[in-house]
């Protein structure tokens, strides 16, 4: 649940850099954006577990790869919007709103489908 909604905070914050001018206001954008990044990017292949606990190497390989992925076509895409903007600065805005809303998605869909199961006590060994 965590995990989602931080996706979630990410991409608004990701967004709202675009609309403040105010420098204390970007800082906070920007401390939470790479706060809730971070952190989802350490408890990643936890949460891909949780999701998908069948095979665990292939399945985190493959997440790691799409997000390697999103590093080389991220730039290309964001500098399409850019040029096809017109104006710098509205491309930046739309190319930021585009990944926020890319986050809030991905937030969403991580805190529908990654519910891990409580378990019981007498489930749980010490050693």
């Amino acid at each position: 649940m965590f995990s989602g909604v931080g996706l979630i905070v990410a991409g608004i914050s990701h967004y709202a850099i675009t609309i403040f001018d105010s420098p204390f206001l970007l800082m906070i954008c920007y401390a939470m954006e790479a706060a809730f990044v971070s952190f989802l990017v350490a408890v990643m292949p936890q949460v891909v577990m949780t999701a998908m606990p069948g095979k665990p190497g292939t399945i985190i390989g493959f997440a790691m790869m799409i997000g390697s992925f999103s590093g080389v076509v991220g730039p290309l895409i964001s500098g399409k919007i850019i040029e096809a903007s017109g104006a710098t600065q509205g491309g930046f805005g739309q190319a930021f709103l585009l990944c926020g809303v890319i986050c809030v998605i991905a937030g969403i869909l991580v805190t529908l489908f990654t519910k891990p199961e409580a378990k019981k006590m007498d489930q749980v060994h010490t050693t």
